[in-house]
């Protein structure tokens, strides 16, 4: 038996979860304009643009779909979505406003590579548990 708190703490959690996920895309697109700004291509920082917020937009479309997962699988989701939304704005942000630094397009290729792998491996999960709340 679930009481009012187990009840309502998945949609807490989402709640915190897509908050966290648009201002993470959004802290995002900042840090790749302010990274790209001095570039004269027009195609180059929209490239860009659209691979490091395809995690963003893949995380609230996951949210979105995981209404059948059970409970307990939903929350995994939306902690790991918070979690990876301000690590990478973190990364972005770290590598946009800190010392220059080398090779700083390497952080915008990697990171949404490595988020992608975990998106990919929540999703998996949540699927296997779909239903069974």
């Amino acid at each position: 038996m679930e009481t009012q708190a187990t009840t309502h703490q998945p949609s807490t959690f989402r709640a915190v979860a897509v908050t966290a996920t648009v201002c993470g895309a959004v802290a995002t697109l900042i840090c790749v304009a302010k990274v790209g700004h001095r570039n004269s291509s027009l195609l180059l920082p929209l490239l860009f643009v659209l691979w490091d917020l395809s995690p963003f937009a893949a995380m609230l479309l996951l949210q979105v779909r995981s209404a059948r997962w059970d409970s307990r699988a939903r929350t995994r989701l939306y902690i790991a979505a918070a979690f990876l939304s301000l690590v990478s704005a973190a990364r972005y942000a770290i590598v946009a406003f800190g010392p220059p630094r080398p090779r700083i397009a390497s952080t915008f290729l990697v990171v949404p590579l490595v988020s992608w792998l975990v998106i990919a491996i929540v999703a998996s999960l949540g699927r296997r548990f779909a239903g069974r709340g």
